[in-house]
């Protein structure tokens, strides 16, 4: 049904595709089209300038844009109708909402818990980024902050794949494909019009998966490839017959399996072990081929950034976007009117409210004109939350059973592939709680672990190493 309403509404991807080739503002006696202006606006030195070009840009999105989007969902809410009475009762099916105002709650509750440790980390940071106050950052300072400039010499991307075969082998994953073996195939040609973002796709699970990507260095590329790693992994590992659960079902289960796997790379215990990967690769590598290794002053700045970036993104989709798409659909009405959002649809203003609250700023009318490019079709959000709280739950669970270096232990490999991996799609979050304790709306284990990496990042740029982990 998801896709058939997909394509229901394909006509407008055309529609919007053309508007973004078409359009164009003028700056300096100049045309420029739409999507040059994010370049055009960095270009600029005066940060007037640079305001100037992104308010030419919310115009664009308020006058060509947002009617496209607007058309697009009424449409689309329009269709479901043939299937359910409400998008909300179709929505709440496909991602197993089954408590939606309770989920808004946990979320809610952690918010206010965390807000103040949440604005004296920004604050810090925003002083080291660009010398001004947390106040005064904005998306795209954060989309740069959080992406770890200046660790590709520390990360580079000649190391990327022996990393991964180490730990993939050192934790009894299948290296080849023999015969009744699984393959995961990796496509890293260097395309400059492919996304270097990459992607796990399963052609044929188990049988045939791949992997989409364009490397380019950086830890922030290490992240990404690893946690398609784990997609890749779980799809691999997948044993049930059944063709629905092997190709779709809940997406809770598997985005917190690759987020494990992602998560490993800013991990403290994880990054010494990658410290002595590094010096490893270099006792056999010619000088010129060898990578500098990580310094504890280095480690700490990366471990403090990602737990500031992940209780970013817990703000930013567990609280903010759960409840912007919770109003665009419809649901949880009640609790929603103190955030002035209502079942009608979704106000430019209810968005800027929302999204500067979880970033911690007042958010500029450019930058509101996307409250409709942020509406999802099918609340893949929700997983997505729910995975961000889930994942540091099974991690520990991993720590207790297998010791902190569960990475590169073949009976944790084991202990995933057979009590998770092999059930494909199966688990809704309901599982995972009933099952394994693994509870979505529980926080305390994310707190936990945020506190302490916290603790870690202080030690090592200290130079007093890890601290033992709670």
């Amino acid at each position: 049904m998801g896709k058939w309403l997909a394509r229901e509404v394909t006509g407008y991807v055309d529609t919007i595709r053309n508007a973004v080739l078409n359009s164009s503002v003028e700056w300096n006696g100049r045309d420029y089209p739409f999507y040059e202006l994010d370049g055009l606006a960095s270009e600029q030195k005066d940060e007037a300038d640079r305001h100037a070009v992104m308010m030419l840009k919310g115009g664009l999105q308020r006058e060509v844009f947002n009617p496209i989007f607007a058309s697009r969902e009424e449409h689309l809410f329009e269709s479901v109708k043939r299937f359910y009475p409400s998008y909300l009762s179709f929505v709440s099916d496909m991602r197993h909402l089954d408590d939606l105002p309770g989920m808004i709650d946990a979320a809610g509750d952690f918010f206010d818990k965390t807000d103040s440790l949440y604005r004296r980390l920004m604050e810090a940071e925003a002083k080291r980024w660009s010398g001004g106050s947390g106040e005064s950052m904005t998306r795209d300072d954060y989309l740069g902050l959080f992406s770890f400039p200046g660790t590709e010499s520390r990360f580079p991307a000649k190391i990327m794949y022996p990393l991964i075969k180490e730990l993939v082998t050192r934790m009894g994953f299948p290296q080849s494909r023999q015969k009744g073996d699984h393959k995961i195939t990796i496509d890293d040609s260097l395309n400059p019009k492919k996304s270097s973002a990459p992607v796990a796709l399963g052609v044929s699970v188990p049988n045939d998966i791949r992997i989409s990507f364009r490397p380019q260095g950086g830890l922030r590329d290490y992240e990404n490839l690893f946690h398609e790693i784990g997609h890749a992994l779980h799809m691999a590992g997948t044993k049930v017959p059944e063709w629905i659960f092997r190709h779709l079902g809940d997406k809770t289960a598997t985005e917190s399996y690759a987020g494990i796997f992602g998560s490993l790379v800013t991990d403290p215990q994880f990054l010494e072990f990658y410290r002595d990967f590094v010096a490893g690769w270099n006792s056999s590598v010619s000088f010129e081929e060898r990578v500098p290794v990580l310094t504890e002053a280095e480690m700490g700045r990366i471990v403090r950034l990602a737990a500031l970036r992940d209780l970013y993104m817990v703000r930013r989709y567990n609280y903010a976007k759960v409840i912007f798409e919770s109003a665009r659909i419809g649901g949880a009405e009640e609790m929603l009117g103190r955030f002035g959002l209502n079942s009608c649809g979704v106000s430019k203003g209810a968005y800027a409210l929302l999204f500067g609250k979880a970033y911690g700023m007042d958010m500029e009318e450019w930058e509101a004109e996307r409250y409709l490019v942020e509406a999802e079709d099918d609340f893949y959000a929700a997983d997505y939350a729910r995975s961000f709280i889930v994942r540091p739950q099974l991690a520990r669970k991993l720590r207790e059973e297998f010791g902190s270096s569960w990475f590169v232990d073949g009976e944790a490999g084991r202990w995933l592939r057979e009590n998770f991996f092999s059930q494909g799609n199966y688990f809704t979050p309901a599982d995972l709680k009933e099952r394994f304790d693994l509870d979505p709306n529980d926080y305390s284990e994310f707190e936990r672990d945020l506190r302490w990496r916290l603790l870690a990042a202080e030690r090592l740029e200290m130079g007093r190493g890890v601290p033992e982990r709670p």
